[in-house]
């Protein structure tokens, strides 16, 4: 158990391993800095859900033709400040 400072404005974002067990045809894996990328990517008014979309285009543009070799599940959880 422990504590975790947050910032007024941002993203948790969870996934189980088959997300970066995606390989694409030349052999890499889908990793934690692509993960980042697409995170970083994404505007503040941009949905939890959309996020998730964004991330399932950026695995299947990734990957190529190769198939997915486990499934994915993703949870993510946009919080802020609101006016």
């Amino acid at each position: 158990m422990g504590e975790v400072d947050l910032a007024p404005e941002g993203i948790i974002f969870s996934c189980t391993d088959g997300l970066i067990d995606v390989e694409n045809e030349l052999g890499f894996y889908f990793d934690e800095q692509q993960l980042h990328d697409v995170l970083q990517n994404a505007p503040g008014a941009v949905s939890s859900a959309e996020i998730n979309d964004r991330m399932m285009q950026a695995v299947d543009h990734f990957r190529g033709s190769r198939p997915y070799p486990d499934d994915i599940a993703m949870l993510t959880c946009r919080f802020g400040v609101t006016s």
